[in-house]
């Protein structure tokens, strides 16, 4: 199919990338947040231009609708008291369980099978790619690096096992964090 030369243009920045196809073009693209773009293939054609810009949810732009919570299967259980704890965040959290059938929606909290670390990332970037932020909690440290080595809008916490005698105690280490990333306080705990 031949080279592509990818131009952005994004204020006084104007970039240029190396592309073997239309579509691996269009995702460098979208992975840098768009541009004024030009696509040139190897012969010095033409192929496309035009703007376009993608947009990713930041803390400061979240509306209270778009924050994902995404919780490993060591706090199983604990989805709804972090719901309880969030008053003032509205936010989907997941539960991840290997034992669900599909994504089993209840109230406030889904339980979602997944069976492996790569089952937990697809799902992650799944959610991230409708446009949400997504925070994991993961007891698993190994799957906590490998989500953050992706750089993509998931955030990963590392809880170590064995780091709070109950589950209450680990609530309210999730919802601070929550709390002090989205620059917000929702009050004294209910479940102390």
């Amino acid at each position: 199919m031949g080279e592509f030369k990818l131009v952005v243009r994004r204020g006084v920045f104007t970039y240029s990338f190396k592309a073997s196809s239309v579509s691996e073009a269009f995702g460098i693209l979208e992975d840098i947040g768009g541009g004024f773009f030009q696509l040139v293939d190897s012969g010095g054609r033409v192929r496309s231009v035009g703007h376009v810009f993608f947009y990713k949810p930041s803390w400061s732009s979240c509306s209270a609708e778009c924050l994902t919570v995404v919780m490993d299967q060591m706090f199983k259980g604990l989805g709804g008291l972090l719901v309880e704890r969030l008053t003032c965040i509205k936010a989907r959290v997941y539960e991840v369980n290997e034992d669900a059938w599909g994504r089993l929606e209840g109230g406030e909290v889904s339980a979602v099978r997944a069976s492996s670390d790569e089952d937990i990332i697809r799902l992650l970037e799944k959610i991230a790619g409708e446009g949400r932020i997504v925070v994991l909690f993961t007891g698993d440290k190994k799957l906590a690096t490998a989500v953050k080595e992706k750089g993509s809008l998931v955030e990963a916490h590392y809880i170590p096992p064995g780091k709070h005698e109950d589950g209450k105690d680990i609530v309210e280490e999730m919802a601070m964090r929550i709390m002090a990333r989205a620059g917000v306080y929702c009050g004294e705990s209910q479940n102390k």
